[in-house]
């Protein structure tokens, strides 16, 4: 005792010693060298239910659990030699009998042989780590459960919640609790599995089968949405006030509450929650729940997803049997494993049958050894549409198109099948049909191109016989000068008179007379000789040059043909002279007898025709206006002057000037014909490309 007092005297004073044991929760306490206690707080005491006396009395050591005896004392040793305890654990007996666990951290002081001790009891920490063992065991066993269930195809996703039902109240010892799902349509929570926390008086008993907690336009409310709302589980052993309150009349006190989402990645899809515990919640508990709500997550996922998948299986199924195609899965050997009711009835053989043969037991075309080429193209490629031809039962000939796609998870063909046994006669058909029409075109075309023939051949000619009149006009004048000449010569010779020189001049007179006459022919001729070709020509010399040869047909009609055109525009085309020149002849004739006939009815009208040559203002098109004062066209048949066989001058009309006209400038020559009414006559409006000039 004198060395332990020395001590107290060198470190601390008596009464502070004391003060600092007497209010230490934990066991303090120094042992001497003979390993009795010297000195205890009274918390040491409180612990095992000794008196210090008693504690006093007897070696430290015979406190001690006879199991842990041997690893004391080695710490003890330990201690002796300078080393510190830090957790170490043993049993006491307690003085009912028990025995509790304490945990030790103590170090020695060197030359005094005492040991400095702090000692806590760890019974409850002991009885938790045992509870939280036990729990996880549940747990696990809780896990295995549902896993089992998500596994079994015979399981549904309504069987899967009454089991996270069963096992979260197991798991947390409560009395009260519900498992519920999102409803994607309203965002409502509604419990799927609950227990009876609604009396009769409840008015959520009266409308619901199933507890649908509404969400409201700020989120979910009361003590249940506050997880929903979060997106993270809590516990309570004492609901807040403001929780009081929220639940139904009817409905079962709420006096301690956990809750837990159930997500999938960071959408929530469900909730599990529960009640009154018999215990109070922690957080092992709350852990316990998390986990098993994951689980349940996944669980609820995978079902949802099998729901899915068997949904579009019964789709597909009953799509692929109301299919008007059939549709085959075959294998990598070539046989069937799937048809459709069509492809049963489009060869013939029932599905019992088909499921037992091959593509080739019915494939009419192909040899064995050229379909398994084609699986080997479809294999590297992974699709192939082709025509083929099946064997039915029957023994008759089906002329098939196929397409087939792999898939090559599987090594399995999706095929569909088409019958075009119709479509193969009607094509048929079609090309008997198109041969003939051939022919029929071709005959049409020759019998076109004839009657265009006649028909130019009838304009020419009604050109011709205009054309007589004016080269007998032309021939009148020079046939009067040789007539006048030869009376002449005939005269000189009777007054002897003729000499060389006046034969010479006579025969001079008389071949300038008769070349008048050849060029008149040759220009006439040139006129009705077709263009074999395309080439570029001024369109205002060819008018000048055909006004020049017809001029005489309106002037003996007192009609004044006029000319007019700038000498900087852009006049020059490719196309066809000749037959440009006859488009225009049309046209002026037209004109010439409309003035001729409104004449008759007034003797005063001077004939007037002006032809107006111009460009567009991109100078890309060359614009020919020919109006006169005939009196117009009616309305009426404006729109039918372009028709062949159209007339309005009844049986002196042939109804083919215009129409070959038309073609002649829109066919042949790119442009365009048109015309319209103007005031006391009719404007033909004539457009065609130009082109640049020769130099």
């Amino acid at each position: 005792m004198e060395q332990i007092e020395l001590v107290f005297r060198d470190n601390m004073a008596e009464s502070d010693l004391k003060r600092f044991f007497d209010l230490s929760i934990d066991m303090l306490c120094i042992v001497d060298i003979d390993g009795y206690l010297s000195v205890v707080s009274p918390s040491f005491g409180k612990t095992l239910g000794y008196t210090d006396d008693v504690l006093k009395s007897r070696p430290l050591i015979e406190f001690v659990h006879p199991d842990d005896v041997e690893k004391t004392l080695d710490e003890a040793k330990k201690l002796s030699q300078g080393l510190t305890t830090i957790d170490f654990e043993n049993r006491y007996l307690c003085k009912d009998g028990s025995y509790k666990y304490i945990k030790w951290r103590a170090s020695s002081v060197a030359g005094t042989g005492l040991i400095y001790a702090v000692g806590r009891d760890i019974a409850g920490q002991r009885e938790m780590e045992a509870k939280i063992n036990i729990m996880e065991l549940t747990l696990q066993s809780s896990i295995a459960h549902i896993t089992e269930a998500l596994l079994d195809p015979n399981y549904e996703k309504d069987d899967i919640s009454r089991i996270v039902h069963k096992e979260s109240l197991r798991l947390t010892e409560s009395q009260h609790g519900y498992v519920s799902l999102i409803d994607d349509s309203t965002g409502d929570s509604v419990a799927v599995h609950l227990t009876p926390m609604m009396g009769k008086d409840c008015k959520i008993a009266e409308e619901h089968n199933m507890v649908r907690f509404p969400k409201g336009p700020n989120g979910y409310n009361a003590l249940w949405g506050h997880s929903l709302n979060t997106g993270e589980g809590f516990y309570t052993n004492s609901p807040h006030e403001s929780f009081k309150g929220c639940a139904p009349q009817g409905h079962i006190e709420i006096k301690k509450f956990l809750s837990a989402p159930v997500k999938i990645a960071d959408k929530i899809i469900g909730q599990i929650a529960l009640a009154n515990a018999q215990r109070d919640y922690m957080d092992a508990d709350l852990d316990a729940i998390k986990r098993l709500a994951a689980i349940y997550a996944v669980a609820v996922d995978r079902k949802k997803m099998e729901d899915q998948l068997r949904l579009s299986e019964e789709r597909y199924r009953t799509i692929l049997n109301t299919s008007i195609d059939g549709f085959e899965i075959v294998d990598f050997e070539r046989r069937l494993v799937f048809v459709n009711g069509s492809f049963c009835d489009m060869i013939g053989y029932s599905q019992e049958e088909l499921l037992q043969m091959r593509v080739n037991d019915f494939e009419a075309i192909e040899s064995p050894e050229e379909t398994q080429g084609r699986i080997m193209t479809l294999m590297e490629h992974g699709g192939h549409r082709f025509e083929s031809q099946h064997r039915r039962k029957d023994g008759r000939i089906v002329d098939v198109e196929i397409s087939i796609n792999l898939l090559k998870d599987s090594n399995l063909f999706f095929t569909f099948i088409r019958d075009i046994t119709e479509r193969k006669r009607m094509e048929k058909q079609l090309r008997d049909l198109n041969a003939n029409l051939m022919s029929l075109v071709k005959k049409e075309i020759a019998k076109r191109q004839a009657h265009e023939q006649m028909l130019r051949q009838q304009s020419k000619m009604a050109a011709i016989g205009e054309m007589m009149g004016i080269i007998a006009h032309q021939w009148k004048q020079p046939l009067n000068v040789i007539s006048l000449i030869m009376q002449g010569l005939v005269v000189t010779h009777g007054l002897g008179e003729l000499d060389d020189k006046k034969i010479e001049d006579v025969f001079a007179s008389i071949m300038g007379q008769i070349r008048f006459m050849v060029d008149t022919m040759d220009d006439f001729r040139d006129f009705l000789r077709p263009s074999k070709a395309k080439v570029r020509f001024d369109v205002k010399t060819a008018i000048d040059e055909l006004i020049s040869m017809f001029g005489y047909i309106f002037s003996k009609n007192a009609i004044n043909v006029n000319l007019k055109a700038d000498q900087v525009l852009k006049l020059t085309t490719n196309g066809y002279p000749n037959e440009f020149k006859q488009v225009i002849l049309n046209i002026l004739n037209n004109a010439k007898e409309a003035i001729i006939s409104r004449h008759n009815t007034d003797a005063n009208l001077q004939g007037q025709i002006d032809v107006d040559i111009t460009n567009d203002d991109n100078k890309g098109q060359i614009v020919i206006l020919i109006r006169d004062n005939g009196g117009g066209i009616p309305s009426d048949v404006m729109d039918r002057i372009f028709e062949p066989y159209f007339t309005t001058k009844g049986a002196e009309g042939t109804g083919i000037g215009l129409y070959m006209s038309k073609t002649i400038i829109e066919t042949n020559m790119d442009g365009s014909l048109t015309a319209r009414g103007i005031d006391g006559g009719t404007e033909f409006t004539i457009t065609l490309p130009a082109s640049q000039a020769v130099d």
